[in-house]
């Protein structure tokens, strides 16, 4: 495996590429922006969503799973695998963090797999656009 991170890295940055672009055309989505001068290798891609109450949030989620695409939220109440907020640790005290809890109620996670051809992060976005008119449009 070491002998190939190099390519499989090149291959998730680019295909993290061709779904932000995608995903800049969404309304309510928000990308992080990256510095040009940042390495790094993409092999999931978050993005916010803004302005969408709890139950819309809950509806685009299970939207878009629904058709294929597993976007994990953060903004759950119970933690999902590794998709969790401070909320769900049981080895902290809870405490007020409002701030944080504005960030994690958009926030989504994708896992990219290095087997998407360009046409399947078409679909994708495609999906992810359908999926956010209808939670707007409802």
């Amino acid at each position: 495996q070491l002998a190939l991170i190099d390519e499989r890295g090149e291959l998730w940055n680019w295909q993290y590429a061709a779904l932000a672009e995608r995903l800049a055309e969404v309304p309510h989505v928000r990308l992080p922006e990256r510095p040009e001068k940042e390495g790094y290798v993409a092999s999931s891609i978050q993005f916010s969503v803004e302005g969408l109450s709890v139950a819309h949030m809950q509806g685009y989620q299970a939207g878009c799973i629904g058709r294929g695409v597993l976007l994990k939220w953060f903004g759950g109440e119970s933690a999902v695998g590794f998709t969790s907020s401070h909320r769900n640790w049981e080895y902290v005290d809870p405490a007020e963090m409002p701030r944080s809890d504005a960030v994690m109620h958009g926030l989504f996670d994708m896992r990219i797999p290095l087997s998407l051809t360009e046409e399947d992060m078409g679909l994708i976005g495609q999906i992810i656009y359908e999926e956010m008119r209808k939670t707007v449009d409802d």
